[in-house]
């Protein structure tokens, strides 16, 4: 049986049992009606599941959703055993339907604890900020139950410095919607990341330790993608094609929105540039559309909560050890 590690909402990784393979479905029918077709469409993730018709699409989608992901991982290893090289993505020329989304260039549990990393130390300190410009909450606060937003970004293997682990790619904010289709592997077998941050949300706003300034009113969708050297720059057309093909990892994070927020809301001044802003935050400096080194009092209780995710990861990975020795 095949694993996957992924991160969990509270900075841990968690171990996904991927199940024995799956039997490859039928390309000269449709998979719900068995309707036999040349010209049959596949399933846009997974490439594996053909179908005559959107009805058909449709109808099924509910058990689909299901084994998507796995579909998706299979044919991308079958593609890499073709190639013998996981670092050529396939060229998509002639006949051959192959998957864009390509086997991790780096280990999986290595992706997951930079990422973690990378999350704990710009969710409060760039990602507050860049909901609130990318999203325009000072004018609309209720873009973030409608839009969310996916970014590309490549690990910079140069740096260990926890505030510039990560190089952004490029940014976009997308509708809800473009989020419904998409899967990961989850502890229970499947994730929605959309599912997950409302589920998140349900529980923040229901947590009665968090009141006065601390209650959670709200909340916006933050998806972080990392392409490794497996993926060309101009590889992928957009983020979006990104998000619906396939990457290295994907980490979806919500962005808790506080009631001491709310008078920053109303006060601050959207920034335009945000992708600029962002991308300034990523090359470690502050979240700024001009280059600005962070200053120490903003550094340390940063670095504080950095700190505080590595010694939950460490005792999630003891607990792990002393579980398997059972």
């Amino acid at each position: 049986m095949k694993c996957l590690m992924i991160i969990g909402p509270n900075l841990a990784t968690e171990i996904v049992d991927m199940g024995p393979k799956l039997p490859k479905p039928s390309r000269v029918e449709c998979f719900v009606c068995k309707e036999p077709g040349e010209d049959l469409k596949r399933c846009g993730k997974c490439k594996m599941v053909s179908y005559c018709s959107r009805e058909c699409q449709k109808r099924d989608w509910e058990n689909h959703k299901v084994v998507c992901f796995k579909y998706s991982i299979q044919s991308a290893n079958k593609a890499n055993k073709k190639t013998g090289n996981a670092s050529t993505p396939p060229t998509g020329t002639g006949t051959d339907p192959s998957p864009k989304l390509q086997p991790p260039a780096r280990p999986l549990a290595t992706i997951c604890e930079d990422m973690r990393r990378h999350r704990a130390v710009h969710e409060a300190s760039t990602f507050r900020l860049l909901i609130m410009d990318a999203l325009d909450l000072t004018h609309d606060l209720s873009s973030a139950e409608t839009h969310f937003i996916a970014l590309t970004m490549r690990r910079n293997l140069t740096s260990n410095d926890p505030f510039a682990l990560y190089a952004l790619l490029d940014a976009v904010v997308l509708p809800m919607s473009a989020m419904e289709p998409i899967s990961m592997g989850g502890p229970d077998g499947i994730v929605w990341p959309l599912k997950q941050h409302r589920s998140q949300l349900k529980q923040a706003r229901r947590d009665k330790s968090l009141t006065g300034p601390l209650a959670v009113v709200g909340g916006a969708l933050v998806v972080c993608m990392e392409l490794g050297v497996n993926y060309p720059v101009d590889y992928y057309g957009s983020v979006e094609e990104a998000l619906n093909e396939g990457s290295d990892g994907m980490h979806p994070i919500t962005v808790e929105i506080t009631q001491e927020m709310l008078p920053m809301l109303k006060q601050l001044k959207r920034e335009p540039e945000w992708k600029t802003s962002l991308k300034n935050a990523f090359d470690g400096y502050l979240y700024a559309a001009q280059k600005r080194e962070i200053p120490a009092e903003l550094k340390e209780p940063v670095l504080q909560i950095l700190q505080m995710s590595d010694e939950a990861e460490a005792e999630w990975k003891r607990a792990q050890k002393a579980r398997g020795k059972r």
